[in-house]
């Protein structure tokens, strides 16, 4: 500006501010974008009435999550939940990728794998509950199955019901 530096603005619901931008929607609910040292950056929602202010990522194309360093998850209410066909995990070293369950609750118990067939109707003998597939190249570098192991209900009768563990 023609007086000096302009050090806040505001227009309409949003202000910038130093090294945050906050955004107020219905009435006193705020997204708020704030910068740190190294450019560290932290986005913000807040719904002050209660808990809901959630905060979701809209793309019309990929998402991809770049980070120079680890990227950490935290689930302050326990659960991760994704919704897709199939999740990949891939790294070129050796004896990788590994996956983990670390259990750190000092107690007796310990990490569960859990395969849920819940087909939302009745279940029946000779559904399949879980196949665990061990793929490897064959000589023509086409991907193989070599093994499987494979859980299927098979007796589904109440009060009698038995599985079968197939490899």
């Amino acid at each position: 500006t023609s007086l000096g530096t302009l050090t806040a603005l505001d227009v309409d619901s949003v202000n910038v501010n130093d090294k945050s931008i906050v955004i107020t929607g219905d009435t006193d609910d705020t997204f708020t974008i704030t910068t740190g040292a190294a450019g560290a950056t932290t986005l913000t929602t807040v719904d002050n009435a209660s808990t809901a202010g959630h905060f979701e990522v809209a793309a019309d194309g990929n998402i991809t999550l770049d980070a120079a360093g680890d990227i950490a998850l935290e689930c302050a209410g326990s659960d991760l939940t994704c919704d897709a066909r199939t999740s990949v995990f891939t790294h070129g070293g050796a004896s990788s990728p590994s996956f983990k369950l670390k259990n750190t609750a000092n107690d007796a118990t310990g990490a569960r794998l859990f395969f849920t067939k819940d087909k939302g109707a009745a279940g029946a003998d000779g559904d399949d509950i879980g196949t665990i597939l061990f793929e490897g190249d064959n000589t023509l570098q086409e991907l193989t199955s070599f093994a499987s192991i494979v859980c299927e209900i098979s007796q589904a009768t109440n009060t009698d019901e038995a599985g079968k563990l197939t490899l």
